[in-house]
């Protein structure tokens, strides 16, 4: 099921994908972590896990493996530390340490698909 490559079938380039987190209220992707939650700059929505949903768009879209600096990209988190702190609270399996740490998101696809 999520063997194909979706980015290659349609001809999209990783560099043209929306990137951020995407707000549920507004629809926009507009959100930024601060403090441990995720706070719309639009209509000043709140959430403690918007970027579950932006997670599950990178394992469909671009693989199931992320860096720090991946998911500092992805959700636009400027952050090392924050990164980490909410890669860690993921539970996620890993490999490696500091910068050559490995996330992989097979487990959390299972959390939202089964």
């Amino acid at each position: 099921l999520f063997d194909q490559n979706i980015l290659e079938y349609y001809k999209i380039k990783i560099d043209e994908l929306l990137t951020g987190v995407y707000c549920t209220n507004c629809q926009a992707y507009s959100m930024i972590r601060d403090k441990g939650n995720w706070h719309c700059i639009k209509c000043f929505k709140n959430s403690k896990d918007a970027h579950f949903l932006a997670l599950m768009d990178y394992f469909l879209l671009i693989g199931n493996t992320i860096k720090n600096h991946q998911i500092r990209n992805f959700l636009h988190i400027s952050s090392i530390y924050n990164a980490s702190r909410l890669l860690s609270k993921l539970n996620l399996p890993s490999t490696g340490s500091k910068k050559d740490k490995v996330y992989y998101l097979d487990e959390l696809s299972e959390q939202y698909f089964f």
